[in-house]
């Protein structure tokens, strides 16, 4: 699990560096992008208003500035608008990422739970099992305790019945060698008459052994009720190990697949779910996109009224100086010199034939007429002036 979690870390780190950087070289063809926009049409601006006098330059400099800056400020808009979709993307491989280690972790718990099921189940199968064994064990020291104690007792009766036929035989040659010893005999001849007895009586003693094997299949066709009681026991015991062992197995066997169902389903569920998370955050890109679209088209119908309204003042300044510069051409064409002021007495305009006339440039006539306006503001009368 340890190991499956860090290669979904790595994953995850690797994927989060390339969206990353797929996203800062997005930013940067973006930003790029417009730069060479803005410098392009600063160019093609400055073409156009290159004939100009300096006054309407001046003035379609201060349209260009607008524009600009309403330019300025929907671009940055459309790059902040291009970092919060990608913070939404990183967002989104996050949720994807904490699902997945979700989801393992989840059918990793789900395996453990069970494999301590198998290992509970092949436990309980084990006790059963130890249990019929040792039953049929028991059943079996039993049958052969009886098998040898019929056995012990088969061969207790041969022998008594050959010590009964060697004591007689004994007893037999015992009186025929009485009989064939003289009326005194020594006590070294009877020695050795009871001593060859005695060594005789060994030999037949040594011959008339048995032997202690047998083999309970070799009772299986036996009359005797008690052996086929203890074999139809045995048998049935086997029976029903086999039995046993068989349902075990097929509970084991339904077991597993009943757990492998449950993993398939859990898997198949995650799917479905990641399917709908990654449908739901499709939609929430797509509404995302949809509101940044919505927030551009308002913030241009805003920058184009804006622009609009400045390009109204901006075309009056220049029928305004187009104006100015017309009424100059008459009153410099004039011969009659022609001072206008305003109700201040304040000198605003005056023409060329003043400066003939008063020998001064245009701003030193204005520093020289302050005392002769105020005069006129004072009795009211000024030759040949003129105001408008």
């Amino acid at each position: 699990m340890e190991q499956v979690l860090l290669e979904n870390r790595l994953e995850f780190a690797d994927t989060v560096t390339h969206v990353e950087e797929i996203h800062a070289k997005k930013c940067k063809n973006l930003t790029d992008q417009q730069e060479s926009h803005n410098r392009t049409e600063k160019a093609v601006y400055d073409l156009e208003i290159s004939h100009l006098n300096e006054d309407l330059r001046a003035v379609m400099v201060k349209r260009y500035l607008v524009k600009q800056n309403h330019k300025k400020i929907l671009d940055k808009k459309t790059l902040d608008q291009l970092k919060e979709l990608q913070a939404r993307e990183l967002k989104h491989i996050k949720e994807l990422f904490d699902f997945k280690l979700i989801s393992t972790d989840s059918v990793f718990h789900l395996k453990q739970k069970h494999q301590d099921e198998i290992q509970t189940l092949d436990i309980k199968h084990y006790k059963e099992r130890k249990e019929h064994e040792e039953t049929l064990t028991n059943l079996r020291e039993a049958f052969q305790q009886k098998l040898l104690e019929e056995h012990h007792q088969h061969g207790l009766k041969q022998v008594s019945d050959a010590h009964r036929s060697t004591l007689g035989n004994l007893a037999s040659i015992h009186s025929q060698r009485l009989t064939s010893v003289q009326q005194t005999p020594t006590e070294s001849t009877i020695q050795r008459v009871y001593l060859n007895l005695f060594k005789w009586g060994e030999c037949v003693f040594e011959e008339t052994g048995y032997e202690y094997g047998f083999d309970i299949e070799a009772f299986r066709n036996s009359e005797n009720p008690d052996i086929k009681t203890g074999i139809s026991q045995i048998t049935s015991c086997e029976e029903g190990l086999r039995l046993l062992k068989e349902k075990q197995a097929v509970v084991r066997k339904g077991m597993l697949a009943g757990h492998a169902a449950q993993v398939e389903q859990a898997q198949a569920q995650q799917q479905q779910e990641m399917l709908e998370l990654k449908i739901m955050q499709d939609a929430e890109i797509q509404q995302l996109k949809k509101q940044h679209d919505s927030e551009i088209s308002e913030l241009k119908i805003v920058h184009d009224r804006e622009v609009a309204m400045e390009q109204s003042i901006h075309d009056a300044e220049c029928e305004a100086l187009t104006e100015r510069r017309i009424l100059s051409s008459v009153l410099d064409s004039v011969i009659d010199g022609i001072i206008i002021i305003d109700t201040n007495a304040i000198i605003r305009r005056l023409n060329s034939a003043v400066e003939r006339i008063f020998d001064y440039k245009a701003d030193e006539i204005g520093e020289f007429l302050v005392g002769l306006s105020t005069v006129f503001k004072g009795k009211h009368q000024l030759a040949r002036t003129s105001t408008c």
